[in-house]
């Protein structure tokens, strides 16, 4: 255990985080394919719940697909950054549908195109 001569506690304290921190070897920081098939499974509820509304944008699918081949390719990081990117997508598209659900066009518009 690591002590200091102020008897301040510090000491204690430096010696709990000197004694867990080989145990924060054993906590993977690297993406796995559980990791990214995860993120895809999100996107895909997402980009799901987005279409129940009208709100599926253009390319979040084709992401979803693209997430998948790169996580079948092992690249995991890739696949969760993709995935992370199409489920904003779906969130977002799904947030724009319903505020555009009972939109109009402003009035000074439908004047003009009377």
């Amino acid at each position: 255990m690591i002590t200091t001569k102020r008897g301040d506690g510090y000491g204690l304290a430096a010696g709990v985080l000197a004694a867990l921190l080989p145990l924060g070897a054993a906590w993977s920081e690297t993406p796995d394919r559980a990791q990214a098939l995860a993120g895809i499974e999100a996107a895909e509820a997402a980009r799901q719940r987005a279409d129940s509304v009208g709100g599926e944008w253009r390319d979040t699918a084709a992401m979803i697909a693209r997430a998948r081949e790169l996580a079948e390719a092992g690249r995991y990081p890739d696949a969760i950054e993709l995935a992370d990117q199409a489920k904003r997508q779906g969130e977002l598209g799904y947030d724009q549908a319903l505020g555009e659900q009972n939109a109009d066009f402003p009035a000074y518009v439908l004047d003009r195109s009377r």
